[in-house]
């Protein structure tokens, strides 16, 4: 081990939106910590060099909202400081969490072209503090963002950190790219460490040798530590500048010397790692899978809302794109405050850092936090329609509606059979008015009659005369037989087997390939298909939260985690059946079956076959009873695979393989998962794609086992996770009520990347139907040339030039595309940044865009018209 010669402090406060104060005490007073930040700068001034303060912006939310209010006179304080190297900013908005899709932890990294032009700042460095890890692709939008070291803090309390650690490693993106890695301790560690609250030099050099001695064993090869220090033991998060440890800094400097203590900015500390030779440093690759994402169960409800906003905000801004005219500023405004409400709701903090129910902080903390979700779906909604609207041919007031507009937003053609509500075909007046109402519109789609089936091309829309449509027939490839207590419902593509009896799945048939895809186990007492298993610590033993996790800080403060690996689960399955019929309806047959499950008055299930689509729909709606007491409610689904199989999963719109693409000691065992996550072997995969939850377990129930590697036994058990309650802080302990929630599952003949993410988010983006008055035509909203080439997010450009399309290549080499918008043809392109700033032309042939897509890069592309 080389000899610590300095240490590097980098001062900040760690921002939770929440946890210690409601949401909005939290803004007010990080606009006060920025205000004591630039007091204790100027106060401290004739500090000598190494002991001066410096203050670091841990993320650009708090500084943007500082700077809607600042004082001119402050705002230049705030630049000269900046110019003088004293302050320091980080590039992304909030700590967040892998419920950010690629757009959102883009839109994270927006506001840092503004401040470095507004501010001066360099800003080639981001934090992620708390969150045991950020989606792999990540990475790439951060070198696309100009940010050359990602600063790391991972706080492993119900947690887990990558190794080494503390260390700095080079981490080779999915582009192949490196971003420079300082894999740092958990923030505070220095006021820890060095024990500052007891205000004792000889404290504070008991408590370095002691940590020396860690490192010693630890074989730590450098001769710096980098640490960070907020307020604590009173403020760990959201805390003030700490003058106290300024002046212990500053006497430990005078007085003891060895080793020097420095503070730095981020950028002093990215010109330090810059140092030591890129030989020396370790290279990892692979995903930086969170352990801390299991947390989003807590909030099932609210995090099926953040998704229903996502998807609208998607469909909403690929409209527009499609437009040759740009938003206008009130649709500007509307689309930025719901991405921003959908981004604070995918920010890493929930609740009140006791969540008992009981507690009125946790009350306000919880209803503010999903106000998030829910604002956001509003707006989404609010834009949503207003572009159907406009493409409908609407007018304020009007007759009853004589045109139908059914838009794909999805890249495969579609035949879409149409619901129409009786409320939309009868006589009187139509007020645009009517149709923002959300209940109406979204659940009334799944009403009426059908009419049918309509072609509709990829990414494409048709208006159509109402009564040009004729009823749908009664489709023949879709059937029940019953023998007995047996139901047996069938599609082209599947069948499923029931007791009716028992409730319980015994089978079910991938047709085109001959594959009994359930494993033999589940008809032989384990868990079945899509079968509810409520989960919590066996009372007999340990029923509290200390019977997994039963926290150390002196434990935590030398990395070791406190995991109690061989936990005893009880696990039960339905209590008894309520009520199994089968059902159909023009083009679809379903299972429905109501179960009491213990910890829920009642799960209601649908598990639906289509005759147009080998996506099989599955639907459960939870009758939640209010329990506090840890516990988790999973849904199983046994494959019938051999040992050694493979996984894949979505992390942020790119696919990668589990344990293969993911960081040592990441998190193996559960995920948040952008889309979907696969199981495969050979000629067989099956696919649980994740519309309202995103949370799965790949390989058994493994909450809290900390694998190093995924187990793969032969009939492996994928587990959908939606609710949970295992966090004793920051998340809510209980969330009674009605939860609906759907998944889809496909079986397919082996695992291609560019498949299995098309069907994926063509379940996720159904078509619309919207009632319209123009007269009957079709258009296409873009069109994309290029094999295994995904459309990622379509919108339009921030500046007014053009419309932005974000591409994702899925396949192993590089991929040539074309493109363009549906409305007109491109004049030029470019390829751009993460903050929309243009790189490199593009040629344009015929009207459309040539782009070579490198693997797995999210790349984005501005089209221009002519």
């Amino acid at each position: 081990m080389a000899q610590i010669r300095e240490i590097l402090v980098l001062h900040h406060s760690h921002l939770d939106v929440g946890y210690t104060h409601s949401q909005p005490i939290i803004w007010e007073m990080q606009r006060e910590f920025i205000d004591q930040a630039l007091t204790l700068l100027a106060d401290t001034s004739g500090f000598s060099g190494p002991s001066q303060p410096k203050w670091t912006c841990e993320v650009t939310g708090p500084l943007l909202h500082w700077l809607d209010d600042a004082r001119d006179a402050d705002a230049e304080r705030f630049r000269t400081f900046v110019r003088q190297g004293r302050i320091g900013i980080c590039a992304m908005q909030y700590n967040t969490t892998p419920l950010s899709s690629a757009e959102l932890l883009s839109r994270q990294l927006g506001p840092t072209r503004e401040l470095r032009s507004r501010l001066g700042a360099r800003i080639s460095t981001a934090i992620q503090h708390d969150v045991n890890g950020v989606p792999w692709p990540f990475a790439d939008l951060l070198i696309d963002a100009g940010v050359e070291l990602l600063l790391m803090g991972v706080n492993i309390d119900h947690g887990h950190a990558v190794r080494p650690r503390p260390g700095v490693f080079q981490w080779k993106a999915p582009s192949g790219r490196r971003l420079l890695v300082m894999n740092g301790n958990a923030y505070t560690m220095f006021d820890q460490i060095l024990r500052t609250w007891e205000r004792s030099l000889s404290s504070m050099q008991a408590g370095l040798g002691e940590y020396a001695a860690h490192l010693q064993a630890l074989e730590y090869p450098h001769d710096f530590l980098y640490l960070t220090t907020t307020n604590p033991p009173e403020a760990w998060d959201n805390s003030p500048p700490n003058p106290w440890v300024a002046g212990l800094i500053r006497e430990w400097n005078e007085k003891v010397k060895d080793p020097l203590i420095r503070y730095v900015t981020p950028e002093e500390l990215l010109a330090r790692l810059r140092r030591i030779p890129p030989s020396l440093l370790p290279q990892l690759e692979g995903d930086w899978t969170d352990y801390w994402s299991f947390g989003n169960g807590a909030s099932a409800y609210e995090t099926a809302i953040s998704r229903q906003a996502r998807f609208s905000l998607e469909a909403a801004e690929m409209l527009q794109a499609s437009r040759r005219d740009a938003p206008g500023a009130s649709r500007q405004r509307v689309s930025r405050e719901a991405w921003e409400k959908l981004s604070l709701y995918c920010e890493h903090t929930w609740t009140y850092w006791d969540p008992a129910p009981e507690n009125p902080p946790t009350r306000a903390q919880s209803q503010l936090k999903g106000a998030f979700a829910h604002e956001s779906r509003e707006l989404a909604e609010y834009l949503l329609i207003d572009q159907l609207e406009t493409l409908a041919g609407n007018f304020p007031q009007s007759a009853r509606p004589d045109q139908l507009l059914i838009v794909n937003p999805s890249s495969r053609a579609r035949s879409v059979n149409v619901r129409l509500p009786a409320a939309w075909l009868a006589p009187g007046k139509r007020l645009r008015v009517q149709r923002f109402a959300w209940s109406s519109q979204r659940e009334g789609r799944e009403k009426g009659p059908a009419y049918g089936p309509v072609e509709v091309p990829p990414f494409g829309w048709k208006r159509i005369p109402i009564a040009g449509l004729a009823p749908a027939k009664t489709s023949s490839l879709v059937r029940i037989d019953e023998h007995g207590t047996e139901a047996v419902i069938r599609s082209p593509f599947h069948t499923l087997r029931c007791d009716t009896a028992t409730g319980r799945i015994l089978g079910l048939r991938d047709e085109i390939l001959g594959w009994d895809v359930l494993a033999p186990g589940a008809q032989q007492g384990e868990p079945s298909f899509f079968e509810p298993v409520r989960e919590r610590p066996d009372p007999g033993v340990d029923g509290s939260r200390n019977a997994i996790y039963e926290r150390d800080l002196e434990k935590e403060r030398l990395d070791r985690d406190c995991w109690k690996t061989d936990w005893k689960a009880e696990r039960q399955g339905p209590a008894r059946l309520v009520s199994c019929t089968a059902s159909r309806d023009e083009d679809s047959v379903s299972l429905v079956r109501e179960l009491s499950v213990p910890g829920l008055d009642l799960v209601r299930q649908r598990i639906t076959l289509s005759a147009e689509t080998d996506a099989i729909e599955l639907e459960a709606t939870l009758y939640k009873q209010d329990h506090a007491a840890p516990e988790a409610l999973y849904f199983a689904f046994p494959l019938n695979l051999p040992a050694g199989w493979r996984g894949h999963f979505d992390s942020a719109g790119v696919p990668l393989e589990l344990d293969a693409e993911q960081l040592p000691e990441s998190c193996r065992g559960w995920m948040s998962v952008d889309t979907f996550a696969a199981l495969h072997a050979g000629a067989l995969c099956a696919t649980l794609v994740c519309r309202d939850s995103t949370l799965v377990q790949p390989s058994g129930f493994s909450f809290g086992r900390v694998s190093r590697r995924v187990p793969r036994p032969a009939a492996p058990l994928l587990l959908a996770w939606p609710l949970n309650n295992y966090w004793n802080t920051n998340y809510p302990l209980s969330q009674p009520g009605i939860i609906r929630l759907t998944w889809g599952f496909l079986t397919s003949a082996a695992f291609e990347a560019a498949d299995v993410m098309t069907r994926a988010r063509e379940f996720l983006q159904p078509a619309i139907v919207h009632p319209a008055a123009g007269a009957p035509g079709e258009g296409s909203l873009l069109l994309v040339e290029g094999r295994g080439v995904l459309v990622n997010h379509v919108k339009p450009a921030a500046d007014g030039n053009g419309i932005l399309v974000r591409l994702v290549n899925v396949g192993d080499g590089n991929s040539a595309a074309r493109l363009r918008p549906g409305g007109f043809r491109v004049r030029s392109a470019w390829v751009c940044g993460t903050l929309e700033d243009d790189r490199s032309p593009l040629p344009v042939v015929d009207g459309m865009a040539e782009v070579t897509l490198s693997p797995r890069l999210l790349t984005l592309v501005r089209l221009c018209g002519e």
